[in-house]
């Protein structure tokens, strides 16, 4: 439906105008035509026929005035102008309205102050307020070590074949100032909008205390609890503490306040700091295939009941590499190959699959022999299977499609090489390329790999929400790679109305654009020497003045690959956590939930049903997205983004590092807010015009230059005049001519015009014959020497004079013929 503007509302009423201005001269000239006698003075002939030939009636009833046989062609040219011309002019008159319309636009930039801008949202809700207790750190494993900077002091000794660790004076979690001010240090500019490690904090936490830390004071530790589900938002949004990109994946870290004062709302533009997952899958070229038996309802789910399992060789197997893909380990933060790592894990799943249904033969003289083909079917167990025939499943698992302990498994094939899950288990590693007990350092990165069984769909390309009896059914099978960045974003935010999150939307998310390579951010991470069982390394922008450092790696570049290891430990289940440093944890923390998805996965990680096996219109999303290995990849970052947006808030405004401790906001904060004053961009509402809609206007425009212009070079020539004007006007006038004519002997073309109104213009003239017949003034009979005695006696012999003798009932009638 077109939305009636203001300019569509002037359109209409200029086009009512026009119908108007058509309609009631014509109605009008109507009626004069009515009223109007056959016989009338002489002036009234006149303006009569001014009426009438002006109106449109001439044009509609085709009179001789509007002819154009034995008519000068410049006449009829000039003539036809005038209709055309208005006509153009009242084409431009309606459409030319019809572009207006009102928009709400920016202005300038004016500072103005900024205040704190709930979130009425669940995630609102559910996000409790700020503690004053700050960050904590603890480092060890199996014994507690002592932190790159801190004080606690241990002592160990061995009792026999264990080591002891002894603590004096208790562990001491607080981070000493140095290290917050190095890892913060090319965020603490006034005003810098820019998170580092210390604005991010747990959105749910809770406090406890030990004896043995701080003295026994009270800590906070990390718990989560999930609050919402955003991944079928497919938007940027903003949450309390977040700006979240549903959809690409990623989290940004604002506490979120805005201008105040502007009816309309403002524009402005900030810089945040975001971590965002990137993902590269690779189709394994296998596909579980099945077919529908039956649907047993079991309450409101029910059961699928599946035949012929079978997995087929699209070209997987038949045209797997002989050679082992070594991925690109050479400058992981310039490349870290997550492609390269996928294709390894998906060669070593196949390349274990082949040797399992001796398809071929691992060491010695590998791949010997080659037992398949494309559309090759190896069956399957259907019963107990780890993955859903009805929903998304992703597992770190890589064997689980083969279902190698089903119960009853009456299709397993010999497996002359006794294949089994412990062959599987170093694809992950190989994958991740790093491990617990690896050197925690900017060198290796947090990546988690797994296999994606895409959400099941119709073989036959038919819509596939109707799981119908007797239908074909098909899974592909794709292996993927994820890793963390951190980069820094310019976002564009508007405010519109009331001081209410809803009310705060982003038009504009973009990577930040940097004018040279010097001015790319400067990323340190933390070089401790210890392993990742004993210590999550910091991170963050630092500044030029802390590169060299000891025990600190720097790379200047746009975004960096986090440092971290991923397991199978869950933020769900690492409850009992002493350590209260969610910017080094979260994000791995949260990757295995992307790579657990699965009908019995969701009650066990207390989060959402991701499968879609109870949400039909999640399924339909996975279901389109798992079609193409590039789309599988949006999958997982989705679910990335969904799980970090309920785990962590940020405490960073447009005041900069103040909230860099994770302290409260309170009164003095609020004043702070007052004071400080940001460029914004107040949005006004204004007139703006569609310019297409000129085009008549424009053409008019023309017009009228044209025939101004000739108007005026004609009168410079002498070929127009006013004079000229008036003598054709009193030469085309109908009662003058008809005077002339009839009283040729009183009057002629050249009389003036009170000469002619006052004379022979008020004489009467009958044009109800064939010829106009003049009746004179008064009608009665006269006498050609001026003696007549019939009613015309008087003014009109002292008038009207002749050689006739008026004898013989002369009644002073005329006609051209006399």
């Amino acid at each position: 439906m077109v939305e009636l503007t203001v300019g569509y509302v002037s359109g209409f009423i200029a086009l009512a105008i026009f119908v108007t201005q058509l309609l009631l001269p014509t109605a009008i000239t109507f009626i004069l035509a009515g009223i109007l006698r056959f016989e009338n003075t002489a002036v009234t002939w006149s303006v009569t026929g001014r009426a009438l030939q002006s109106s449109y009636w001439p044009t509609i009833l085709g009179t001789e005035t509007t002819a154009t046989r034995g008519v000068r062609k410049d006449v009829v040219i000039l003539t036809y102008c005038t209709p055309v011309t208005l006509a153009l002019i009242a084409i431009a008159g309606i459409v030319t309205p019809l572009g207006l319309y009102e928009a709400l636009v920016p202005l300038g930039e004016t500072p103005t102050q900024f205040q704190y801008v709930r979130d009425t949202s669940p995630m609102g809700y559910g996000t409790p307020p700020r503690s004053s207790l700050g960050f904590s750190r603890k480092c060890g494993s199996r014994l507690p070590e002592r932190c790159p900077g801190s004080e606690t002091i241990i002592t160990f000794s061995k009792n026999g074949s264990h080591d002891i660790a002894d603590l004096p004076f208790g562990y001491d979690t607080h981070i000493p100032q140095s290290v917050v001010d190095l890892y913060s240090s090319g965020t603490s500019e006034k005003g810098t909008t820019v998170s580092n490690i210390f604005d991010i904090q747990w959105r749910q936490y809770y406090s406890r205390q030990d004896d043995r830390i701080n003295n026994g004071s009270r800590f906070l530790a990390g718990s989560f609890r999930q609050v919402q589900s955003m991944v079928l938002d497919d938007a940027v949004g903003s949450v309390e503490g977040l700006i979240v990109d549903v959809k690409n994946g990623g989290i940004g870290f604002r506490n979120h306040t805005a201008p105040v004062g502007f009816g309309h709302g403002a524009t402005w533009t900030e810089e945040l700091l975001f971590i965002e997952p990137e993902t590269q899958c690779v189709d394994t070229n296998l596909t579980l295939d099945f077919g529908i038996k039956d649907f047993v309802p079991d309450n409101f789910t029910g059961q699928l009941l599946i035949h012929d399992l079978r997995l087929t060789d699209r070209g997987g197997l038949v045209n797997l590499k002989k050679k082992y893909p070594f991925y690109n380990r050479d400058d992981i933060q310039a490349n870290p190959d997550l492609r390269g790592r996928a294709y390894a894990a998906a060669w070593m799943t196949n390349a274990l699959t082949m040797a399992y249904f001796n398809i071929t033969r691992p060491a010695p003289n590998p791949f010997s022999y080659l037992n398949s083909s494309i559309g090759s079917a190896f069956p399957l167990e259907p019963e107990d299977t780890d993955y859903a025939f009805d929903a998304l499943t992703i597992s770190a698992d890589w064997h689980s499609f083969l279902n190698l302990y089903a119960v009853y498994n009456t299709t397993r094939p010999p497996n002359p090489f006794g294949i089994t899950s412990g062959n599987f288990t170093d694809i992950d590693t190989i994958c991740r390329g790093a491990g617990s007990e690896d050197i925690a350092n900017i060198t290796n990165i947090a990546v988690s790999c797994g296999l994606v069984y895409g959400a099941p769909r119709r073989r036959d390309g038919s819509p596939s929400l109707n799981f119908d009896m007797g239908s074909e059914w098909t899974i592909p099978l794709y292996s993927c790679a994820t890793a963390v960045k951190g980069t820094v974003k310019t976002v564009d935010l508007q405010m519109n109305g009331t001081r209410v999150l809803d009310n705060l939307k982003v038009l504009a998310l973009h990577d930040k654009s940097y004018s040279s390579p010097a001015d790319l951010p400067l990323w340190g991470v933390e070089d401790s020497g210890m392993a990742f069982s004993s210590v999550h390394p910091l991170w963050g922008i630092v500044s030029p003045s802390s590169e060299g450092r000891q025990n600190l790696s720097t790379v200047r570049k746009q975004s960096l690959y986090l440092p971290g290891f991923t397991s199978g430990t869950s933020i769900a289940y690492d409850l009992k956590s002493v350590q209260n440093l969610p910017g080094v944890e979260f994000y791995s923390d949260a990757m295995p939930y992307g790579f657990g998805i699965g009908i019995h996965m969701a009650s066990k990680n207390r989060v959402t049903d991701y499968s879609g096996r109870s949400n039909m219109a999640m399924y339909a999303k996975w279901q389109d997205l798992s079609r193409k290995p590039e789309s599988t990849a949006r999958i997982i970052n989705l679910l990335w983004t969904d799980i970090a947006a309920n785990s962590v808030v940020g405490t960073r405004d447009v005041l900069g590092p103040a909230a860099a401790a994770g302290s409260a906001v309170g009164a003095d904060r609020d004043k702070e807010l007052e004071a400080l004053r940001i460029p914004v961009r107040p949005i006004v509402r204004r007139i703006r015009y569609r310019y297409a809609f000129a085009v008549p206007a424009f053409v008019v425009a023309f017009l009228t230059l044209l025939i101004c212009t000739a108007t005026v070079v004609a009168w410079v020539l002498g070929r127009c005049s006013v004079k000229t004007m008036r003598r054709h006007l009193e030469l085309s006038s109908t009662g003058r001519l008809l005077t002339t004519l009839l009283y040729a002997e009183d009057c002629d073309l050249k009389i003036k015009r009170k000469e002619w109104v006052k004379g022979v213009g008020g004489w009467e003239v009958d044009l109800s014959g064939e010829a106009p017949v003049g009746r004179g003034r008064g009608g009665g009979g006269g006498s050609g020497s001026g003696s007549g005695d019939g009613d015309g006696k008087g003014e009109k012999e002292s008038l009207v004079s002749g050689s006739g003798s008026g004898v013989g009932g002369g009644n002073g009638l005329r006609t051209p013929m006399e």
